[in-house]
Protein backbone atom coordinates (compact mmCIF):
# COMPACT_ATOMS: atom_id res chain seq x y z
CA UNK A 1 0.00 0.00 0.00
CA UNK A 2 1.43 3.52 -1.38
CA UNK A 3 2.26 5.75 1.59
CA UNK A 4 0.95 9.32 1.16
CA UNK A 5 2.51 12.73 2.76
CA UNK A 6 0.74 15.69 2.94
CA UNK A 7 2.11 19.15 4.56
CA UNK A 8 0.07 19.23 8.39
CA UNK A 9 0.57 18.81 11.62
CA UNK A 10 1.92 15.54 13.61
CA UNK A 11 -1.11 14.38 15.74
CA UNK A 12 1.08 12.88 18.49
CA UNK A 13 4.04 15.35 18.73
CA UNK A 14 2.44 18.20 17.21
CA UNK A 15 5.15 19.30 15.12
CA UNK A 16 4.46 21.01 11.76
CA UNK A 17 5.68 19.68 8.36
CA UNK A 18 5.07 16.16 6.08
CA UNK A 19 2.89 13.99 7.75
CA UNK A 20 1.15 10.62 7.01
CA UNK A 21 -2.11 9.83 7.31
CA UNK A 22 -2.88 6.00 6.15
CA UNK A 23 -0.65 4.63 8.51
CA UNK A 24 -2.92 1.92 10.24
CA UNK A 25 -0.96 -0.24 13.08
CA UNK A 26 -3.95 -2.59 13.71
CA UNK A 27 -6.31 -3.48 10.52
CA UNK A 28 -9.41 -1.79 12.81
CA UNK A 29 -8.17 1.59 11.72
CA UNK A 30 -8.95 2.10 7.96
CA UNK A 31 -9.50 4.68 5.68
CA UNK A 32 -10.86 2.32 2.77
CA UNK A 33 -14.56 3.28 3.56
CA UNK A 34 -16.34 6.14 3.85
CA UNK A 35 -18.02 6.12 7.25
CA UNK A 36 -14.65 5.94 8.92
CA UNK A 37 -13.84 9.26 7.32
CA UNK A 38 -13.88 12.40 9.25
CA UNK A 39 -13.74 15.37 7.25
CA UNK A 40 -17.05 15.04 4.64
CA UNK A 41 -16.12 11.70 4.44
CA UNK A 42 -14.03 12.12 1.00
CA UNK A 43 -11.31 10.05 0.80
CA UNK A 44 -9.09 12.76 -0.31
CA UNK A 45 -8.95 14.33 3.10
CA UNK A 46 -8.43 11.42 5.00
CA UNK A 47 -5.56 11.58 6.23
CA UNK A 48 -6.65 14.42 8.25
CA UNK A 49 -8.15 11.63 10.88
CA UNK A 50 -4.74 10.69 12.05
CA UNK A 51 -1.94 12.48 10.33
CA UNK A 52 1.77 11.36 12.20
CA UNK A 53 5.09 12.50 10.87
CA UNK A 54 7.38 9.82 10.38
CA UNK A 55 9.24 9.78 13.56
CA UNK A 56 5.86 9.55 15.82
CA UNK A 57 5.32 6.66 12.72
CA UNK A 58 8.00 4.26 14.00
CA UNK A 59 7.56 4.83 17.55
CA UNK A 60 3.72 3.81 16.88
CA UNK A 61 5.06 0.48 15.36
CA UNK A 62 7.42 0.85 18.31
CA UNK A 63 4.34 1.30 20.81
CA UNK A 64 2.34 -1.73 19.51
CA UNK A 65 4.99 -4.73 19.70
CA UNK A 66 5.45 -3.30 22.60
CA UNK A 67 1.84 -4.00 23.77
CA UNK A 68 1.11 -7.16 22.11
CA UNK A 69 4.24 -8.51 23.55
CA UNK A 70 4.00 -7.40 27.25
CA UNK A 71 0.41 -5.71 28.04
CA UNK A 72 -1.90 -9.06 26.56
CA UNK A 73 -3.23 -11.53 28.93
CA UNK A 74 -6.49 -13.88 28.61
CA UNK A 75 -9.77 -12.65 30.74
CA UNK A 76 -12.57 -16.08 30.34
CA UNK A 77 -10.85 -16.82 27.41
CA UNK A 78 -11.52 -13.32 25.60
CA UNK A 79 -7.76 -11.63 25.19
CA UNK A 80 -7.51 -8.53 25.68
CA UNK A 81 -4.53 -5.31 26.15
CA UNK A 82 -4.91 -3.60 29.64
CA UNK A 83 -3.04 -0.14 29.57
CA UNK A 84 -2.87 1.87 32.46
CA UNK A 85 -2.73 5.85 32.21
CA UNK A 86 -2.11 8.25 34.82
CA UNK A 87 -4.97 10.79 35.62
CA UNK A 88 -2.38 13.45 37.23
CA UNK A 89 0.65 13.29 34.54
CA UNK A 90 2.40 11.28 38.10
CA UNK A 91 5.17 9.46 35.74
CA UNK A 92 6.12 6.97 38.60
CA UNK A 93 2.96 5.67 39.16
CA UNK A 94 3.00 5.14 35.39
CA UNK A 95 6.25 3.69 35.55
CA UNK A 96 5.67 1.29 38.76
CA UNK A 97 2.42 -0.64 36.74
CA UNK A 98 4.35 -1.04 33.88
CA UNK A 99 7.13 -2.69 35.67
CA UNK A 100 5.28 -4.87 37.41
CA UNK A 101 2.84 -5.63 34.47
CA UNK A 102 5.89 -6.65 31.84
CA UNK A 103 8.15 -8.29 34.89
CA UNK A 104 6.86 -8.84 38.48
CA UNK A 105 3.74 -10.56 37.21
CA UNK A 106 6.03 -13.48 35.94
CA UNK A 107 6.82 -13.25 39.25
CA UNK A 108 3.65 -13.93 41.01
CA UNK A 109 2.06 -16.02 38.60
CA UNK A 110 4.45 -18.59 39.94
CA UNK A 111 3.19 -18.29 43.49
CA UNK A 112 0.17 -20.12 45.24
CA UNK A 113 -2.69 -19.47 46.29
CA UNK A 114 -3.62 -16.68 44.56
CA UNK A 115 -6.82 -15.15 44.45
CA UNK A 116 -8.55 -14.66 41.15
CA UNK A 117 -11.10 -13.24 39.03
CA UNK A 118 -10.73 -14.79 35.81
CA UNK A 119 -7.92 -17.06 33.94
CA UNK A 120 -4.21 -17.89 35.00
CA UNK A 121 -2.89 -14.23 34.16
CA UNK A 122 -6.08 -12.32 35.54
CA UNK A 123 -3.92 -12.21 38.97
CA UNK A 124 -3.12 -9.06 37.45
CA UNK A 125 -6.47 -7.87 38.45
CA UNK A 126 -5.15 -8.20 42.01
CA UNK A 127 -2.51 -6.22 41.65
CA UNK A 128 -4.56 -3.24 39.44
CA UNK A 129 -6.92 -3.25 42.78
CA UNK A 130 -4.36 -2.23 44.65
CA UNK A 131 -3.36 0.41 43.15
CA UNK A 132 -4.57 4.59 44.04
CA UNK A 133 -6.85 6.24 41.77
CA UNK A 134 -4.26 8.15 40.16
CA UNK A 135 -4.24 5.63 37.66
CA UNK A 136 -6.77 4.33 35.55
CA UNK A 137 -7.05 1.22 33.59
CA UNK A 138 -7.79 0.42 30.19
CA UNK A 139 -9.17 -2.75 28.93
CA UNK A 140 -9.17 -3.49 25.01
CA UNK A 141 -11.05 -6.76 24.37
CA UNK A 142 -9.98 -8.07 21.15
CA UNK A 143 -10.03 -10.95 18.94
CA UNK A 144 -8.01 -11.47 15.93
CA UNK A 145 -8.02 -13.66 12.68
CA UNK A 146 -5.51 -13.57 9.88
CA UNK A 147 -5.45 -10.63 8.84
CA UNK A 148 -8.30 -9.01 10.76
CA UNK A 149 -8.57 -7.24 14.23
CA UNK A 150 -12.11 -6.63 16.14
CA UNK A 151 -12.72 -4.85 18.61
CA UNK A 152 -15.17 -7.01 20.86
CA UNK A 153 -15.00 -3.80 24.00
CA UNK A 154 -12.94 -1.41 25.00
CA UNK A 155 -13.93 0.08 28.53
CA UNK A 156 -11.80 3.03 29.70
CA UNK A 157 -11.26 4.55 33.12
CA UNK A 158 -11.79 1.52 35.53
CA UNK A 159 -10.73 3.23 38.95
CA UNK A 160 -8.80 0.42 40.92
CA UNK A 161 -11.12 1.16 43.73
CA UNK A 162 -13.33 0.00 41.51
CA UNK A 163 -11.62 -3.07 41.04
CA UNK A 164 -10.60 -3.31 44.82
CA UNK A 165 -14.50 -3.29 46.01
CA UNK A 166 -15.27 -6.45 43.70
CA UNK A 167 -12.36 -8.03 44.80
CA UNK A 168 -13.97 -7.32 48.58
CA UNK A 169 -17.26 -8.29 47.74
CA UNK A 170 -15.57 -11.61 46.21
CA UNK A 171 -14.22 -12.58 49.16
CA UNK A 172 -17.83 -11.41 51.52
CA UNK A 173 -19.68 -13.56 49.11
CA UNK A 174 -17.29 -16.78 49.17
CA UNK A 175 -17.61 -16.67 53.15
CA UNK A 176 -20.87 -18.31 52.92
CA UNK A 177 -20.68 -22.19 54.13
CA UNK A 178 -22.55 -23.48 51.33
CA UNK A 179 -19.40 -22.73 49.15
CA UNK A 180 -16.90 -24.56 51.41
CA UNK A 181 -16.11 -28.28 50.63
CA UNK A 182 -19.37 -27.89 48.17
CA UNK A 183 -19.02 -30.95 46.51
CA UNK A 184 -16.55 -33.82 45.40
CA UNK A 185 -15.08 -33.58 42.25
CA UNK A 186 -12.33 -37.37 42.15
CA UNK A 187 -13.00 -37.35 45.68
CA UNK A 188 -12.02 -34.38 47.16
CA UNK A 189 -14.27 -31.52 48.59
CA UNK A 190 -14.31 -28.50 46.45
CA UNK A 191 -14.56 -25.07 47.53
CA UNK A 192 -16.90 -22.54 45.16
CA UNK A 193 -15.23 -19.69 44.33
CA UNK A 194 -16.53 -16.65 42.16
CA UNK A 195 -14.82 -15.91 38.72
CA UNK A 196 -15.51 -13.77 35.58
CA UNK A 197 -15.04 -17.36 33.80
CA UNK A 198 -17.85 -18.88 35.44
CA UNK A 199 -20.37 -16.12 34.35
CA UNK A 200 -18.78 -16.82 30.67
CA UNK A 201 -19.75 -20.29 31.17
CA UNK A 202 -23.27 -19.09 31.41
CA UNK A 203 -23.34 -16.69 29.18
CA UNK A 204 -21.05 -18.02 26.16
CA UNK A 205 -21.82 -15.42 23.52
CA UNK A 206 -18.45 -12.87 23.70
CA UNK A 207 -20.50 -10.17 23.13
CA UNK A 208 -22.97 -10.38 25.86
CA UNK A 209 -20.64 -11.87 28.16
CA UNK A 210 -18.44 -8.16 28.13
CA UNK A 211 -21.77 -6.83 28.20
CA UNK A 212 -21.91 -7.86 31.75
CA UNK A 213 -18.02 -7.86 32.51
CA UNK A 214 -18.87 -4.05 31.92
CA UNK A 215 -21.16 -3.17 33.66
CA UNK A 216 -19.97 -5.08 36.78
CA UNK A 217 -16.65 -2.53 36.02
CA UNK A 218 -18.77 0.06 35.83
CA UNK A 219 -21.43 -0.83 38.08
CA UNK A 220 -24.11 -0.66 35.71
CA UNK A 221 -27.79 -2.77 36.81
CA UNK A 222 -27.67 -6.10 35.19
CA UNK A 223 -31.07 -7.66 34.90
CA UNK A 224 -31.77 -10.15 37.21
CA UNK A 225 -33.84 -12.07 34.83
CA UNK A 226 -32.19 -12.12 32.31
CA UNK A 227 -29.34 -13.75 34.35
CA UNK A 228 -31.99 -16.45 35.35
CA UNK A 229 -32.58 -17.40 32.22
CA UNK A 230 -28.76 -18.10 31.32
CA UNK A 231 -28.34 -19.97 34.26
CA UNK A 232 -31.44 -22.10 33.85
CA UNK A 233 -30.56 -22.74 29.91
CA UNK A 234 -27.38 -24.54 30.87
CA UNK A 235 -29.08 -26.03 33.73
CA UNK A 236 -32.14 -27.91 32.22
CA UNK A 237 -29.57 -29.62 29.88
CA UNK A 238 -27.54 -30.79 32.82
CA UNK A 239 -30.77 -31.64 34.42
CA UNK A 240 -31.77 -33.54 30.99
CA UNK A 241 -28.61 -35.47 30.75
CA UNK A 242 -28.62 -36.36 34.41
CA UNK A 243 -25.79 -34.61 34.88
CA UNK A 244 -24.46 -33.72 38.31
CA UNK A 245 -26.10 -29.69 38.91
CA UNK A 246 -24.59 -29.04 42.11
CA UNK A 247 -21.17 -27.21 41.45
CA UNK A 248 -22.92 -24.87 38.37
CA UNK A 249 -26.13 -24.40 40.77
CA UNK A 250 -24.07 -23.06 43.51
CA UNK A 251 -22.37 -20.55 40.86
CA UNK A 252 -25.01 -19.72 39.83
CA UNK A 253 -26.42 -18.55 42.95
CA UNK A 254 -22.78 -16.92 44.51
CA UNK A 255 -22.67 -14.85 40.69
CA UNK A 256 -26.58 -13.37 42.03
CA UNK A 257 -24.93 -12.99 45.58
CA UNK A 258 -22.14 -11.01 44.28
CA UNK A 259 -23.64 -9.02 41.99
CA UNK A 260 -26.24 -8.46 44.80
CA UNK A 261 -23.70 -7.39 47.64
CA UNK A 262 -22.00 -4.50 44.46
CA UNK A 263 -25.98 -3.61 44.56
CA UNK A 264 -26.20 -3.66 40.80
CA UNK A 265 -28.67 -6.78 40.40
CA UNK A 266 -31.96 -5.11 38.41
CA UNK A 267 -35.46 -5.59 38.59
CA UNK A 268 -35.34 -8.17 41.49
CA UNK A 269 -38.36 -8.30 43.23
CA UNK A 270 -38.79 -6.58 46.89
CA UNK A 271 -40.27 -9.91 48.28
CA UNK A 272 -43.00 -10.30 50.89
CA UNK A 273 -42.36 -8.80 54.97
CA UNK A 274 -42.13 -12.00 56.45
CA UNK A 275 -43.57 -10.85 59.81
CA UNK A 276 -43.96 -13.46 63.09
CA UNK A 277 -42.85 -17.32 63.80
CA UNK A 278 -46.30 -18.85 62.38
CA UNK A 279 -47.81 -22.10 63.87
CA UNK A 280 -45.07 -24.59 63.30
CA UNK A 281 -42.29 -25.09 65.88
CA UNK A 282 -39.99 -27.35 65.66
CA UNK A 283 -36.07 -28.05 65.26
CA UNK A 284 -36.29 -28.18 61.44
CA UNK A 285 -38.03 -24.77 61.64
CA UNK A 286 -35.69 -23.35 63.79
CA UNK A 287 -32.65 -24.49 61.79
CA UNK A 288 -34.05 -23.72 58.43
CA UNK A 289 -35.15 -20.08 59.72
CA UNK A 290 -31.44 -19.67 60.55
CA UNK A 291 -30.60 -21.00 57.34
CA UNK A 292 -32.84 -18.37 55.53
CA UNK A 293 -31.76 -15.77 57.84
CA UNK A 294 -28.44 -15.72 56.47
CA UNK A 295 -30.05 -15.13 52.69
CA UNK A 296 -32.54 -12.77 53.44
CA UNK A 297 -32.34 -10.99 49.66
CA UNK A 298 -32.78 -14.44 48.29
CA UNK A 299 -35.86 -16.06 50.56
CA UNK A 300 -37.99 -13.45 50.96
CA UNK A 301 -41.40 -14.55 50.42
CA UNK A 302 -43.30 -17.74 51.61
CA UNK A 303 -43.81 -18.98 48.07
CA UNK A 304 -39.58 -19.10 47.30
CA UNK A 305 -39.13 -20.61 50.84
CA UNK A 306 -41.55 -23.39 50.10
CA UNK A 307 -40.42 -24.19 46.60
CA UNK A 308 -36.74 -24.12 48.09
CA UNK A 309 -37.85 -26.92 50.44
CA UNK A 310 -39.67 -28.59 48.46
CA UNK A 311 -36.84 -29.18 46.13
CA UNK A 312 -34.69 -30.57 49.15
CA UNK A 313 -37.95 -32.95 50.13
CA UNK A 314 -37.58 -33.89 46.64
CA UNK A 315 -33.81 -34.68 46.52
CA UNK A 316 -33.98 -37.02 49.98
CA UNK A 317 -36.91 -38.77 47.95
CA UNK A 318 -34.82 -39.35 44.78
CA UNK A 319 -31.43 -40.39 47.23
CA UNK A 320 -34.38 -42.89 48.36
CA UNK A 321 -35.12 -44.33 45.11
CA UNK A 322 -31.69 -44.41 43.99
CA UNK A 323 -30.92 -46.64 47.21
CA UNK A 324 -34.21 -48.69 46.46
CA UNK A 325 -34.08 -49.23 42.67
CA UNK A 326 -31.06 -47.93 41.52
CA UNK A 327 -32.95 -45.31 39.48
CA UNK A 328 -34.76 -42.30 40.05
CA UNK A 329 -38.36 -42.18 38.34
CA UNK A 330 -39.39 -39.72 40.13
CA UNK A 331 -37.68 -37.33 38.47
CA UNK A 332 -40.31 -36.98 35.42
CA UNK A 333 -42.41 -35.68 37.47
CA UNK A 334 -39.84 -32.68 37.76
CA UNK A 335 -40.70 -31.78 33.74
CA UNK A 336 -36.91 -30.68 33.50
CA UNK A 337 -37.13 -28.15 35.44
CA UNK A 338 -40.08 -26.37 33.23
CA UNK A 339 -42.27 -26.48 36.36
CA UNK A 340 -45.36 -23.96 37.00
CA UNK A 341 -46.87 -22.69 40.34
CA UNK A 342 -49.70 -25.85 40.02
CA UNK A 343 -46.53 -28.00 39.03
CA UNK A 344 -44.96 -27.65 42.37
CA UNK A 345 -48.38 -27.60 44.56
CA UNK A 346 -48.59 -31.04 43.41
CA UNK A 347 -45.24 -32.27 43.36
CA UNK A 348 -45.54 -31.97 47.28
CA UNK A 349 -48.12 -33.74 48.59
CA UNK A 350 -46.82 -36.81 45.22
CA UNK A 351 -43.34 -36.67 46.98
CA UNK A 352 -45.20 -37.59 50.94
CA UNK A 353 -47.01 -39.99 49.25
CA UNK A 354 -44.20 -42.11 47.56
CA UNK A 355 -42.23 -41.74 50.98
CA UNK A 356 -44.94 -43.58 52.49
CA UNK A 357 -44.65 -46.40 49.59
CA UNK A 358 -40.73 -46.72 50.65
CA UNK A 359 -41.95 -46.67 54.26
CA UNK A 360 -39.40 -44.08 54.47
CA UNK A 361 -40.63 -41.00 55.37
CA UNK A 362 -38.29 -39.29 58.05
CA UNK A 363 -38.82 -35.67 57.11
CA UNK A 364 -42.25 -34.92 58.84
CA UNK A 365 -41.07 -32.03 60.69
CA UNK A 366 -39.33 -30.36 57.57
CA UNK A 367 -43.13 -31.27 55.37
CA UNK A 368 -44.97 -29.57 58.70
CA UNK A 369 -42.25 -26.18 57.55
CA UNK A 370 -43.25 -26.84 54.30
CA UNK A 371 -46.76 -26.91 54.52
CA UNK A 372 -46.92 -24.24 56.54
CA UNK A 373 -44.95 -22.08 54.25
CA UNK A 374 -47.23 -22.57 51.47
CA UNK A 375 -50.14 -21.75 53.50
CA UNK A 376 -48.83 -18.42 54.30
CA UNK A 377 -47.56 -17.62 50.52
CA UNK A 378 -51.33 -17.71 49.62
CA UNK A 379 -53.13 -19.00 45.95
CA UNK A 380 -51.57 -16.05 44.20
CA UNK A 381 -47.50 -15.90 44.05
CA UNK A 382 -45.38 -13.28 42.93
CA UNK A 383 -42.44 -15.13 41.72
CA UNK A 384 -41.95 -16.59 38.22
CA UNK A 385 -41.48 -19.88 36.37
CA UNK A 386 -37.85 -19.26 36.38
CA UNK A 387 -37.81 -18.54 39.97
CA UNK A 388 -39.48 -21.78 40.08
CA UNK A 389 -37.53 -23.70 38.55
CA UNK A 390 -34.17 -22.06 39.42
CA UNK A 391 -34.95 -22.47 43.58
CA UNK A 392 -36.09 -25.82 43.59
CA UNK A 393 -33.22 -26.98 41.94
CA UNK A 394 -31.05 -25.00 44.54
CA UNK A 395 -32.74 -26.61 47.24
CA UNK A 396 -32.27 -30.07 45.72
CA UNK A 397 -28.78 -29.51 45.56
CA UNK A 398 -28.28 -27.97 49.38
CA UNK A 399 -30.86 -31.05 50.65
CA UNK A 400 -27.43 -32.12 52.26
CA UNK A 401 -25.98 -28.71 53.83
CA UNK A 402 -25.56 -29.01 57.24
CA UNK A 403 -24.60 -26.67 60.46
CA UNK A 404 -21.66 -25.58 61.67
CA UNK A 405 -21.47 -28.73 64.22
CA UNK A 406 -22.26 -30.59 61.39
CA UNK A 407 -25.80 -31.48 61.95
CA UNK A 408 -28.65 -31.65 58.63
CA UNK A 409 -30.22 -28.73 58.32
CA UNK A 410 -33.63 -30.32 56.93
CA UNK A 411 -33.43 -33.21 58.94
CA UNK A 412 -34.54 -33.84 62.45
CA UNK A 413 -31.97 -35.42 64.95
CA UNK A 414 -34.69 -37.47 66.66
CA UNK A 415 -36.20 -38.52 63.40
CA UNK A 416 -34.47 -41.89 61.99
CA UNK A 417 -32.08 -41.57 59.37
CA UNK A 418 -33.00 -42.82 55.73
CA UNK A 419 -29.02 -43.74 55.04
CA UNK A 420 -28.54 -42.68 51.55
CA UNK A 421 -26.31 -41.41 49.80
CA UNK A 422 -26.05 -37.35 49.89
CA UNK A 423 -25.72 -35.52 46.57
CA UNK A 424 -22.27 -33.75 46.88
Amino acid sequence: ESVSYEKGICSLCGTEGFVMGNEKPWTFYSLDKPGFIASGFSAETGWKNFPICKKCSLLVEEGKQHVENWLHFQFAQIRYFLLPKSIFGNQQVLEEALVFLEKDRKKLLQTADLKVLSDDEDEILQFASEQSDALVYNFLFYKSAKEKFIILLYLNDVLPSNIRKLFEAKERVERYFIFKQAYKLKKELQDVYFTFATIRSFVNNPKAFLNIVEKIFKRKLIDYFYLLNCFLEQLRQQFANENFTKPNTLRAFQILLLLQDLNILANKPEGDSIMGNGIIQNEVKSKVEKFFAQFPDTFNSFEKRAVFLTGVLTQFLLNIQQRERGSQPFRKNLKGLKMRQRDILQIFPEAQNKLEEYGANYYTQLEEVISEYFVRAGSRWSITDDEINFYFLLGMDLSNATTEDGKSIFKADKEPTDNSEDNN
